[in-house]
């Protein structure tokens, strides 16, 4: 039961339960069936067969009775009572058909022992209603005092058939009552004996329950109540792989790493009360170290101030030189602008020369037309002889203008062409002096751009050792302010060692078995000899005034000093 789920415990009572559950209803369905079977044939024997045969009967006796009184009457001379005895007696028959018709109905299964009953009483009533009575209804008088004896041997079978079938009936009846009384003592009897197996099932789960479930569970409050009270030294037994074992299992972790907890906690409270001391000198070692960075602090502090003052003229010097840098810069770009306007001017008259020269070409060429248009005309006057004569001096005349006109052109060509020279040659010195100006320009703006460099970077070192100026003065406050930490720590280290002593104090609360206090203590002595030497080193060196003289101390300050 250990090793077993309480979940799955738990399912098989619940099966078992409902297993019995199960099996009361199942009887109590059984019975109940059998019951409603057996009263639902009592029915149609002793209700619906019963009475369609019984009414079937007195319907048929009471057609053979009218028929008599119809045979009785017609013999007599009364025919009018004869006729109403014969319709009577038709109805008597209808009646007993409608009834037998009802009889007929009742659907019986094959194997019934009832059908063989039924079959009979169904050839009697042909023989008796359909072969006797039926065919007389319509017979002479004398006819049916003929048949009376054949009718009542017929009457006679059928009442025997009857009789047999409500004697089956009645036994039927009273053997299925037994059987239903004998079934419902069984099933009662069978119900009593599965409600005390389910008693006793329920009582066996419950002590199953407690003794798996509510045991361990008050076993476990009580655990947890030592715990609670300080008391570890209890020991947590197995109690399986089932929910109860894993709660169990759990216990006894938390109860182990309690009790590490407990001797860690030991173990610290002394390491702590022990470290109390070392604090306490080593907070004098830094009150004095304190001392000495302040002295040093004031050295640094005074000579950065002359460094600041030496940086601040070298910063106002360099602004001049920038200011002057830019005023030569400017200058030397006024002056290329000129040039390079003074060049744009040259294109453009040399340009001008050019266009000068274009029209000088068009104007010898109008003159070179001339003069060939002027021979034309002395050519023509020569052919027209006397007449033509004016017109050929007039031709004369104008070729000597054309050619003039042509000389003329070709002398200002020349001298065009001339200075058209001049002007390009005057041109290119030009841009060769805007080049020369313009390289000018750019040294100027790369000294200008050193210059502005060399104040900028002055600018920044006076403000980083303004910067420096203010951090060694903060450095002097927050020297002072460890000294007054320092005195502070040693405060706290005396508030610390009555901390420890109260935590000592509460660990002593919890209980441990004597080998784990016993290993806590030697491991609590081993500690105490490891740090004893540690005090030890650190004695001479707060109390050695002569080393404080040796250059080699006044290097290891100052390499104190850069770790802070």
């Amino acid at each position: 039961m250990k090793h077993l789920s309480i979940k799955w415990s738990l399912t098989a009572a619940l099966v078992i339960l409902l297993l019995m559950i199960g099996l009361i209803s199942g009887l109590g369905f059984y019975s109940s069936t059998t019951s409603e079977n057996a009263l639902q044939e009592l029915a149609i024997n002793n209700g619906e067969l019963a009475n369609a045969a019984n009414r079937t009967q007195v319907n048929a006796l009471r057609a053979q009775t009218f028929l008599d009184r119809y045979a009785s009457f017609s013999t007599q001379g009364n025919p009018d009572k004869g006729e109403e005895s014969q319709a009577m007696a038709q109805a008597a028959v209808n009646a007993a058909d409608e009834r037998f018709e009802q009889f007929r109905q009742v659907e019986l299964a094959e194997d019934d022992p009832r059908t063989e009953y039924v079959s009979a009483m169904v050839d009697a009533y042909d023989a008796f209603v359909t072969e006797g009575i039926t065919p007389l209804l319509d017979a002479a008088p004398f006819q049916v005092q003929r048949s009376q004896e054949e009718l009542s041997e017929l009457g006679i079978a059928f009442d025997d058939a009857m009789q047999a079938f409500t004697d089956y009936a009645n036994q039927r009846s009273d053997a299925m009552l037994v059987d239903v009384a004998s079934l419902n003592q069984i099933v009662g009897t069978i119900a009593i004996v599965l409600l005390v197996i389910a008693v006793l099932a329920t009582v066996i789960m419950r002590m199953g329950i407690v003794r798996g479930l509510v045991t361990p569970l008050r076993e476990a409050v009580v655990h947890f109540e030592r715990i609670a009270s300080g008391d570890l030294t209890a020991r947590i037994e197995d109690r399986g792989r089932n929910e109860v074992g894993q709660l169990y299992q759990g216990l006894a972790d938390m109860q182990a790493k309690l009790k590490s907890l407990v001797v860690s906690l030991r173990e610290s409270s002394d390491s702590v009360f022990s470290g109390t001391g070392d604090i306490s000198a080593g907070s004098q070692d830094l009150s004095a170290r304190t001392e000495q960075q302040a002295a040093a602090l004031q050295q640094t502090a005074s000579s950065m101030e002359q460094m600041a003052t030496t940086v601040s003229r070298n910063t106002e010097t360099a602004q001049e030189a920038d200011q002057l840098s830019v005023a030569a810069s400017q200058s030397a770009e006024s002056g290329g602008k000129e040039v390079a306007h003074t060049v744009q001017l040259m294109r453009d008259i040399a340009s001008s020369a050019e266009r000068v020269n274009d029209i000088i070409g068009v104007i010898d060429s109008i003159a070179f037309q001339t003069n060939i248009l002027a021979l034309n005309a002395s050519v023509e006057a020569a052919r027209a002889g006397e007449q033509g004569r004016g017109f050929a001096v007039v031709a004369s005349e104008v070729r000597l203008l054309a050619s003039r006109s042509a000389d003329s052109a070709k002398e200002i060509r020349q001298l065009i062409e001339a200075t058209t020279g001049q002007i390009h040659q005057g041109a290119q010195q030009a841009e060769r002096s805007g080049e020369t100006i313009n390289d000018t320009v750019d040294s100027i703006r790369q000294v200008t751009t050193l210059v502005s460099e060399i104040s900028t970077a002055t600018r920044e070192q006076n403000s980083g050792i303004e910067q420096i100026n203010a951090a060694l003065t903060e450095m002097d406050s927050v020297t002072q302010q460890n000294a007054s930490l320092v005195q502070q720590t040693n405060v706290a280290a005396a508030s610390l060692e009555g901390q420890a002593k109260q935590l000592a104090a509460l660990m002593a609360t919890f209980r441990l078995e004597q080998g784990e206090v016993d290993a806590q203590s030697s491991a609590d002595a081993h500690d105490m000899d490891a740090k004893q030497p540690i005090a030890t080193l650190a004695t001479p060196s707060k109390a050695s005034p002569q080393s404080k003289k040796q250059p080699a101390h006044a290097q290891q300050d100052n390499d104190e000093w850069d770790e802070f």
